[in-house]
């Protein structure tokens, strides 16, 4: 346990509004009509015409602590910073929205394109395809 002093107010005021703002900046980047966010993104592929035979995927490697356990960062292997959710498209595969709720890493992410691009996976590949989920 670390010897921590008080919060005060001040500073949980300030954890939720740095929270907010980064929870805004993905807010945006996922479906703002920016031409880097997801909507401009989506919009250049259908112009190109490889939209349906395209994966788009948006994660990020964990998450971060909002003031949980009365620390701000990314490098504690609490619950609240390894779950962290994850976008996948790839019309081919799952036609429809759907939300899964299995677990997954970023070491399955290399498994699951070389599936999908017909290469196999290595037997000494860490991680596994998520083809099948």
């Amino acid at each position: 346990m670390q010897n921590l002093p008080p919060q005060d107010s001040t500073d949980l005021d300030q954890i939720r509004i740095d929270q907010l703002e980064m929870l805004q900046a993905v807010d945006e980047a996922i479906g703002g009509s920016t031409t880097y966010g997801i909507t401009g993104i989506m919009e250049h592929l259908r112009n190109l015409g490889v939209a349906d035979n395209t994966i788009v995927v948006y994660f990020s490697d964990n998450g971060w602590l909002w003031g949980e356990h009365r620390l701000r960062a990314k490098n504690q292997p609490y619950e609240e910073s390894i779950r962290a959710p994850m976008f996948a498209r790839y019309p081919p595969l799952a036609p429809l929205p759907r939300k899964e709720g299995c677990f997954a890493l970023n070491i399955d992410l290399a498994s699951t394109f070389a599936e999908l691009a017909g290469a196999g996976v290595p037997i000494f590949q860490d991680g596994r395809s998520l083809v099948h989920v």
